[in-house]
């Protein structure tokens, strides 16, 4: 495992983002979602 190499940062990174939308899009989708069914 190269920690040198930029690809690895980038997945990192990429993953970290990932993370952050569903943590965020997921509250977010379940507040429409009773704005909708209430």
């Amino acid at each position: 495992m190269a920690t040198t190499s930029p690809t690895t940062v980038r997945d990192d990174s990429r993953e970290e983002m990932v993370g952050l939308i569903f943590l965020f899009a997921g509250p977010v989708l379940a507040f429409l979602l009773t704005l909708l069914i209430g």
